[in-house]
């Protein structure tokens, strides 16, 4: 109750700018743009970030849509998409004074 809801940030790491746009809605849907320019970072293959983003849409009912926009250092564009992520989740899950206690969606609930 009294949140924000909706939030949109972008991050830019270096040569990386990533973006996250969420809606705390309680329907999970995913959206993923872009792509990484290596497939693994060591051992963790890049990929693995877009499931992490696609799990967390899924369990926590968000709209989630992420964006590798560019990047030549996939080390970068993961951690600037995990950036993006937490700072829009910061944002959309923060308490809105102006709307008290109220819910906000037509339906009355998340």
């Amino acid at each position: 109750r009294g949140i924000v809801r909706y939030a949109d940030r972008r991050v830019p790491l270096d040569e990386a700018v990533d973006g996250c746009v969420v809606d705390v809605s309680g329907r999970p849907h995913f959206e993923f743009e872009g792509g990484f320019s290596q497939e693994a970072i060591g051992e963790f293959t890049s990929d693995m970030a877009r499931h992490f983003a696609y799990s967390l849409s899924m369990h926590a009912g968000l709209t989630l849509h992420v964006e590798v926009e560019r990047g030549v250092n996939a080390h970068h564009e993961v951690e600037a998409l995990f950036k993006a992520l937490t700072r829009a989740l910061d944002d959309a899950t923060r308490i809105d004074e102006r709307r008290g206690d109220d819910t906000p969606s037509t339906k009355g609930e998340l």
